[in-house]
């Protein structure tokens, strides 16, 4: 079997040897697209979300709740150093980021709750009426 030369392939081999290099950044497309990460819980009257924010200012985020979609927005602002310092390895986001998160049915909107607590957003969002389960009593006889 002979080998035959192809340029491209070269090409392709380099391209994907850099690539490779980025796989485990930070800032690649897919982690920051799932910042910040977050948990849904279904509750009986109610669905809980916590999502983690350590070092965010509570001041500097917005959720927002349109039909069955919750979006949670935000701003971490870099650290300022001290003159002589050099940053040696930076693994945050730095920057605005937006989460959307579609809830499996609508909530009511006006009596939603968030709270910060050590790092972590909480998020209360009750259910509407129709969509609790209802529990149906069973008559013997």
């Amino acid at each position: 079997m002979r080998y035959r030369w192809n340029p491209f392939q070269e090409i392709y081999d380099l391209q994907r040897a850099i690539n490779s290099l980025f796989d485990d950044m930070p800032y690649s497309r897919d982690y920051k697209a799932k910042y910040p990460a977050i948990d849904l819980v279904d509750k009986n009257d109610s669905y809980m979300i916590r999502a983690e924010m350590p070092g965010i200012c509570k001041d500097k985020t917005k959720i927002t709740v349109k039909g069955n979609i919750l979006t949670i927005e935000g701003e971490n602002k870099c650290v300022a150093l001290p003159e002589d310092a050099v940053t040696l390895r930076s693994e945050r986001i730095v920057g605005s980021f937006s989460r959307s998160i579609e809830l499996p049915a609508d909530i009511q909107a006006d009596n939603v709750k968030a709270n910060f607590e050590d790092g972590i957003l909480y998020i209360d969002l009750p259910k509407k009426e129709e969509e609790k389960p209802k529990e149906i009593a069973i008559q013997i006889g």
